[in-house]
This record gives structure tokens, C-alpha cells and sequence, in this order.
């Protein structure tokens, strides 16, 4: 129902107030059908269709109810926003978004400032262009933002969705035209970026990392390629550590991984990171204080840490090395340790690991296939 006009408003027009009232009501059908942030997102929607800034306009045509019920009806059914409004924003900067591409999420936003951050330290220590990797850059955002907030980065970033890859060219080059390079092709691939081996400054990704069945939210089940979300196997580390072990050829010695990953992944993914030939590995926080990126140093095999994992991820990796393909390497290990070391030994480049028990029924050794 449109509000009552009030004196002076064109016939068939909705002055000032009424549009308020309209706004209100949407924020309240919205807030009914589950939307995490109704007032915000109705104001969004209305602001799309006025062209400026709700508190800026005096009210609006004629037109303007119907069109922003449809909208409204859109975002009560969970399309996305960004999908409606056929936008998204990371650290300031306004991308395209289109369906079939992840929408980008507030959490990246540390995570590109973590990328920035490591990549301006190149400059600053005197490293001159700094080379930048994005894997799995999606619809671009990241590779964007470094490009656009370091300006002597120079940018590769690499998608395997076409549909994605096609956007990432779209948002870069409107956004950072001639500075950032898209390649459609599989960033895990080691012939992808061969020749960049040993180079590259900083690696930053945002993989797909999601457990099997781990999506509760309608709105991204329905409306998210699964290809974006999910990491393979049940605890979705498969093509996160397929990033980490990439990232240990790409980079050169001192090179800096940033990558983001499940708050639950971050002790797996830290003993996987030491397992591929990271020097050090640490968890960095999103804004509501959960862990959600991985930062690290490479490229030596020696790790530190009170875990007692340094002498048993040496083993590890020499064993890889000393194994025909098939081989099989059995080591104990503390009764705590049984899922760092298999993270671990898949980082390191066994094709399986599984835990084995003691006579008490306690994780007690780690069984690898090479």
C-alpha cells in the first residue's frame, strides 16, 4: 500500500515522507522474510532506483512504487542484493557483480589489507615493481584493490571459471585499466604461471574452502557457483592445500602467502603450510575476531612452535622425497597430533593420510600414501 501524499506532490508522486514510509515498510518485509540487514538493504534498493542518496531526495515519480516492490519482492525471495542492484564494493572500490561469480564478502576485506600490507613492504624495502599473484581471483576483487592501492604492483591473477574470469578482465580494467593480468585457467595447475616460478613477491587467494555440507544459508546455497565455495573433501582443505603447495613454487624466498579459509581451518591449514615448505605460518582474525586467512613466510622447510610438530613435518617431507610413487610411510606421533600431520603430510605431496589407533583406542601414528 503507498502511503497518503502530502501537500504539494505531483499527482501519482510520492513526496518526501511517503518514500520514508515506503523504506520503512520494505525494511520490515524484509526483516520478516530472514534478511540479516533489512534497513540497510532497503535503503540500497531504493537508492538504485532514485539515482542518489536517500536523505538527499524530496521524493520520487509515479513509478517509483511498483518498481521498488519488484525489488523488494526480489530480495525477499533471498536473490542477493548484489545481484539485484548488480554491484558490490571491497575496501572503497565499486565492482560489477553478475550471478554465476561469488559475491564478495566483508571478510576479504582484512584479507586483501593483509595482501596490500605485504605487498607495499616490498616496496618499502626497496623491491621496485612487486609481483602479485592472485589465485582463484573470482570476480577480481582482490587483484583489483592491490593494483589500485599499490602502485608499483604488478598483478597477475588467475580464475578457473570462465564466467568469472570474463568479470575479473570487467572490473579490472574499469577499475585499474592495462594494470592487472586475467588468466582463464586452473591456479593449482603447476604449469600455470611456470615461468613466474621462484618470483613472485606475494601470493594472495581467497579458494574455494568450504566443508561438504557445511552451507546453512539458503541465499548462497541457491544463489553461489559451487565451484566458488566448496574445497573438496569433507573438511574442504583439499584445494586450499593445493594453493599452499602452488604458492611455495611460485614464491621466492621471503615471498608472502596471504589466504583466506574457514574459521575452522586454521590450525590444519598452519601444519599444512610448514608440510609444503613454509618457513613460518600464522592466523590472522576477520573483523568479528574468528580466524580467516593464512599469513606466511616462505621458503625454507624448518618450522618452530610448541606444537612438537618441527622434527615429525621433517620427516614428512623427507620421506615424500625418499618414496617411490606408492610408498608408504608409518609414523607415531603424540595422541593430539593425528590431524595436523595429515594435513600436513597432503601438503607435503602424499596422495593420502590416515590416523591409526593404539591398543587404548588413542590417535597414535599417521599412515601416508606418496
Amino acid at each position: 500500500m503507498v502511503p497518503e501524499l502530502c501537500g504539494g506532490a505531483p499527482a501519482g508522486a510520492v513526496d518526501r515522507y511517503g518514500l520514508r514510509a515506503l523504506v520503512r515498510q520494505a525494511a520490515g518485509r524484509l526483516a520478516a522474510a530472514g534478511v540479516t540487514s533489512p534497513q540497510v538493504d532497503a535503503r540500497i534498493l531504493a537508492e538504485h532506483l532514485l539515482g542518489r542518496a536517500l536523505l538527499l531526495a524530496d521524493g520520487a515519480d509515479g513509478d517509483f512504487p511498483a518498481a521498488y516492490d519488484a525489488l523488494v519482492l526480489r530480495r525477499e525471495c533471498r536473490e542477493p542484493l548484489q545481484h539485484i542492484i548488480g554491484r558490490m564494493w571491497l575496501r572503497g572500490a565499486e565492482l560489477i557483480s553478475r550471478p554465476g561469480v561469488f559475491i564478495v564478502r566483508p571478510e576479504t576485506e582484512v584479507v586483501a589489507g593483509a595482501a596490500i600490507e605485504a605487498a607495499r613492504a616490498v616496496m618499502d624495502g626497496g623491491g621496485g615493481v612487486v609481483l602479485t599473484a592472485d589465485l582463484c581471483t573470482g570476480s577480481g576483487a582482490i587483484a583489483a584493490c592491490v593494483a589500485k592501492e599499490v602502485p608499483g604492483a604488478r598483478v597477475v591473477a588467475v580464475e578457473i571459471s570462465e564466467t568469472a574470469a570474463s568479470l575479473a578482465r570487467e572490473n579490472c580494467e574499469r577499475l585499474v585499466p592495462g594494470r592487472v593480468e586475467v588468466i582463464h585457467a586452473d591456479a593449482t595447475d603447476p604449469l600455470v604461471l611456470h615461468d613466474l616460478n621462484g618470483q613472485v613477491d606475494v601470493v594472495v587467494s581467497n579458494p574455494p574452502y568450504v566443508p561438504a555440507g557445511a552451507v546453512e544459508d539458503t541465499e548462497t546455497e541457491q544463489h553461489e557457483p559451487t565451484v566458488a565455495l566448496y574445497g573438496g573433501g569433507p573438511d574442504g582443505l583439499e584445494i586450499p592445500i593445493d594453493v599452499l603447495v602452488r604458492s611455495v613454487a611460485l614464491l621466492r624466498t621471503g615471498g608472502v602467502l596471504v589466504m583466506e579459509h574457514d574459521h575452522e581451518q586454521g590450525a590444519l591449514l598452519r601444519a599444512a603450510a610448514l608440510g609444503a615448505g613454509f618457513k613460518q605460518a600464522e592466523t590472522g582474525q576477520d573483523l568479528t575476531g574468528r580466524d580467516r586467512y593464512q599469513h606466511e613466510p616462505t621458503v625454507a622447510l624448518y618450522g618452530g612452535g610448541p606444537d612438537g610438530l618441527d622434527i615429525p613435518i621433517d620427516v614428512l617431507v623427507r620421506s615424500v622425497a625418499l618414496l617411490r610413487t606408492g610408498g608408504v610411510l608409518v609414523m607415531e606421533h603424540d595422541h593430539e597430533q593425528g590431524a595436523l600431520l595429515r594435513a600436513a603430510a597432503l601438503g607435503a605431496g602424499f596422495k593420502q593420510a590416515e590416523t591409526g589407533q593404539d591398543l587404548t583406542g588413542r590417535d597414535r601414528y599417521l599412515r601416508a600414501v606418496r
